[in-house]
């Protein structure tokens, strides 16, 4: 559960540290990846046969829905952006508390297993070390971005927008572009969490798992 919350404060660092922009609801990209993974193998539609199938989808979504939500929530400046991002994580909360036939609501989606090598009853070693495994080239591939050029462009624009954009950064896209990339990690979380439990419903992707992720941060 640790591996699975900070790999969600990793994804959030790379918004709050390295770009200075405070999002209230970034467990949205987490409930994202999660019921990827969780609704296409429950017994009531089986389009696909393992988890793991929809988990390697997980940074696709994340990535998509950061794009779509970020070109509204950038709408907004500073706590206007922050707020903004509390009510997208809301309502993406309200429709998955609320979509019973989908998602199962309160009750959610249990049984929820990859292949036999990482069923959890009888192979929690190898669960463990695969979803581990996961979250460290993830952690990678974070520091990587941090310490990047972009990074380096990110911090320019957290310090002082005016003077990077006079400098020739295009502060929007920078900005968008690191919310899509923490949404599609904060997805790839989700989708680890639900492998490793097994299930996943509307309760630990409401509001809350966004305040831990900050306080973790």
């Amino acid at each position: 559960q640790a591996i699975y919350l900070g790999l969600l404060a990793l994804s959030l660092n790379l918004l709050v540290a390295t770009t200075g922009l405070i999002s209230f609801g970034h467990a949205m990209f987490f409930a994202l990846g999660a019921y990827m993974v969780a609704v296409p193998f429950h017994e009531d539609l089986k389009i696909l046969e393992n988890p793991l199938f929809a988990f390697a989808i997980t940074p696709v979504i994340g990535a998509v829905s950061g794009l779509v939500i970020g070109l509204v929530v950038f709408r907004g400046k500073e706590l206007y952006f922050a707020l903004l991002t509390l009510g997208a994580g809301q309502l993406i909360w309200a429709i998955i508390h609320g979509w019973q036939s989908l998602t199962g609501g309160t009750n959610g989606r249990p049984g929820v297993f990859a292949a036999e090598f990482l069923n959890p009853f009888t192979h929690g070693n190898q669960l463990y070390w695969f979803i581990f495994g996961i979250a460290f080239v993830c952690a990678v591939m974070l520091y990587l971005i941090t310490k990047s050029p972009f990074g380096d462009a990110l911090r320019a624009i957290r310090e002082n927008r005016l003077r990077a954009e006079f400098a020739g950064l295009n502060a929007k896209r920078y900005e968008l572009t690191a919310f899509v990339i923490a949404g599609m990690f904060g997805s790839i979380a989700g989708g680890l969490q639900v492998i490793g439990e097994t299930q996943i419903n509307s309760d630990i992707v409401d509001w809350q798992r966004s305040a831990l992720a900050l306080i973790a941060l």
